[in-house]
């Protein structure tokens, strides 16, 4: 039984139903293929301007050595990014007809693609001898394409964060200014038969418009697939150059282990989400094994050659991890030194300019229980899913409502460093004082000096501007209280911070015990921990 996919009409964000997911979740595991729909598919690899067609057929590490080459050279592969499609020949027949299946938009059009694709081939054999003369060109072309499509993306990026995911003025201001120092996203992608478990859950969007709705006993893949549809549809629309990396090899042509979205030319973007959709859908979890520190040393090998351009031009890249926590080695072995490896490697990567988030895929308490400990040691932010992320923020912080633009800008690794502590600490009104200026100040007033007033200082001042600046915010839905909140409960906030408080700093209450936590994630349903009003 196939989900079926729907359009929000209050965040258009593509939702699965699962009308019955406890059988869907078997399947998987039983077929080893995924039937979870992305609305989107296929795609020509990132960053290789004229290695993708020894990538669908060479070996594991031969793929490495055509990547890194080709990541080396990202600024001149678009003159040589005919040749990128060359692979695509064998793969579009059969995925054409999956597509057309289910999209039939898509049939007409893919075949027009492939009969320019054949041509553009035929032109791109043609005029190799004439390659290594125009690198130079190219290379210029290349970064003037770049710079158009982020300059697009840019001015996308705006309409999406407001329309499609509902945040105030102010954060969609600093989320473009993290997009501006983000150079490319890497989604490291665990495939394994672990991904099969059945105690996630995905989103149902109601028909009141507002409420998202939880559906329990999805696999997690399920879960992954759902996030991976929004954002590798956010990528297309706003040119964010990613990569998606699968942990296991699928040994199969059809199915490559590393492919991505904006890595070159738009009139490409049509072709590689098609490619993001084939995966998706038809990779097999079949292996037991799990090793995401051989995968994260590769990512580090992978980025090591970029890392001092990256720094010179002040940006990072962000590594987002999705994984269902338990991992092996590469004999299958599982215990504390394989974890401690996990560990270097991650304390490895950390030293390049990358920003890690740990995307869990599991309600397994050990396992969250260990990367949260590991979130401590590490400069990194780690994820639940949404309503396991709802209920740590509001242990940590009540007066903040978390919404869903909040839970996939961090997924997306658009988050500030402030935004990745809301789950962690209970803020100090100097650090409440930093997020509302985020969410709500936007350059424009900044530049004008129409800033907040500082709570330490006039504390009433603070809340008085605060409650103007949300006046023309829309309320979000708030999975705790099961209903729409504002952003910012003030009540709440002047209770635990306010006039009658002693004012300092610090917070008023120490850190929820960590089992707190995980009792409330598995009571939110019931309105716990003081939720009602």
């Amino acid at each position: 039984s196939r989900p079926t996919t729907v359009i929000s009409p209050h965040i258009h964000e593509p939702i699965h139903h699962h009308p019955t997911i406890s059988m869907t979740a078997r399947l998987h595991c039983e077929t080893s293929n995924v039937s979870t729909h992305i609305t989107h598919g296929r795609h020509s690899s990132p960053h290789n301007g004229h290695g993708n067609s020894r990538q669908h057929s060479s070996s594991s590490s031969s793929h490495d050595d055509t990547i890194d080459s080709s990541h080396r050279s990202r600024h001149s592969r678009e003159g040589r990014s005919s040749s990128a499609h060359n692979s695509n020949d064998h793969h579009h027949g059969h995925s054409r007809e999956q597509s057309s299946h289910h999209h039939p938009e898509y049939s007409s059009h893919s075949r027009d693609h492939s009969s320019r694709h054949r041509g553009h081939c035929s032109h791109s054999r043609d005029h190799s001898s004439h390659h290594h003369s125009h690198s130079r060109e190219s290379s210029s072309s290349s970064s003037s394409h770049q710079n158009n499509h982020r300059t697009k993306g840019l001015e996308k990026l705006h309409h999406y964060l407001n329309e499609t995911l509902n945040l105030p003025h102010g954060l969609q201001s600093t989320v473009e200014q993290v997009y501006n120092s983000l150079d490319s996203r890497i989604f490291l992608v665990e495939n394994s038969k672990g991904m099969c478990g059945g105690d996630s859950h995905v989103m149902k969007w109601e028909n009141d418009g507002g409420s998202v709705g939880k559906v329990d006993g999805a696999s997690r893949w399920d879960e992954l697939s759902q996030c991976m549809e929004f954002h590798s549809k956010m990528a297309s629309k706003c040119w964010i150059p990613t990569k998606f990396w699968l942990v296991n090899d699928p040994h199969t042509p059809a199915i490559p282990q590393k492919f991505g979205l904006c890595w070159s030319n738009s009139k490409h973007l049509t072709t590689e989400m098609e490619q993001v959709q084939h995966v998706f859908e038809h990779v097999k979890m079949n292996e037991k094994l799990n090793p995401l520190a051989k995968q994260v040393r590769r990512i580090e090998k992978y980025l090591t050659p970029e890392a001092g351009r990256i720094k010179a031009k002040k940006k990072f890249v962000s590594v987002v991890i999705c994984t269902q926590g338990k991992t092996t080695d590469e004999e299958g072995q599982t215990g504390t030194a394989v974890r401690k490896d996990l560990e270097k490697s991650l304390v490895s990567l950390a030293k390049l300019p990358v920003k890690i988030v740990l995307r869990l895929c599991t309600d397994d308490e050990e396992v969250v229980d260990y990367f949260n400990a590991l979130d401590a040691k590490l400069d990194c932010d780690v994820l639940d899913d949404f309503w396991g992320e709802a209920m740590e923020v509001y242990l940590h912080n009540p007066w903040l409502t978390y919404g869903i633009g909040l839970h996939r800008i961090r997924e997306a690794g658009l988050a500030t460093d402030l935004m990745d502590e809301l789950d962690e600490k209970q803020l100090s009104i100097n650090q409440i004082y930093d997020f509302c200026t985020e969410m709500f100040i936007c350059q424009s007033d900044a530049k004008a000096g129409n800033m907040l007033p500082h709570p330490l200082k006039d504390w009433t001042a603070f809340m008085d501007r605060l409650e103007q600046l949300m006046k023309p915010e829309k309320p979000q839905w708030n999975p705790v209280k099961k209903r729409q909140t504002p952003w910012i409960d003030l009540g709440k906030l002047d209770s635990l911070y306010g006039r009658s408080k002693k004012h300092s700093d610090s917070p008023p209450r120490q850190r929820p015990a960590r089992h707190a936590i995980h009792r409330g994630r598995q009571e939110s349903d019931a309105d716990s921990f003081g939720a009602k009003d």
